[in-house]
């Protein structure tokens, strides 16, 4: 996650990997690693120079996720499920008729939930079930 932030903010800045290893005194290398995470725990020293040569602070590296990033891992948990199916014989028409299925489920629910709350409150502005939840 660490080096997924450092490619955003560097990216974002518009710099190489090169420009920002020279601004924060670290070697190129030692950067790449970290970009792409081989680097399993960086030094806090090196996270600072790290995040002061980017302009930002030390918490936006190692801080909780942002709702962006909640949103990117989410949309990647997405592709996974959907190359899943597709790997399993799964086809586009099946899929579709699995969601399909689904929202018509969630009507009939939500129906029936509506349909139960009705019965509790009776009222003299009733619909075709004899019931109104305005009334109440």
């Amino acid at each position: 996650m660490i080096g997924e932030r450092i490619v955003r903010y560097r990216m974002e800045k518009d710099i190489t990997v090169i420009e920002l290893a020279k601004k924060a005194g670290v070697s190129v290398s030692y950067l790449n690693k970290v970009e792409q995470n081989n680097w399993t725990c960086p030094s806090v020293q090196n996270l600072e120079k790290i995040a002061y040569a980017l302009h930002i602070s030390v918490h936006q590296l190692l801080g909780e996720k942002t709702a962006g990033e909640e949103a990117a891992d989410l949309d990647e948990q997405w592709r996974e499920v959907v190359m899943e199916a597709k790997e399993s014989g799964v086809s586009k028409d099946r899929f579709k008729a699995f969601i399909k299925e689904k929202k018509k489920e969630k009507i009939r629910l939500l129906n029936k939930e509506r349909n139960d709350k009705n019965l509790l409150f009776p009222g003299k502005n009733a619909g075709k079930e004899g019931f109104c939840l305005n009334c109440y």
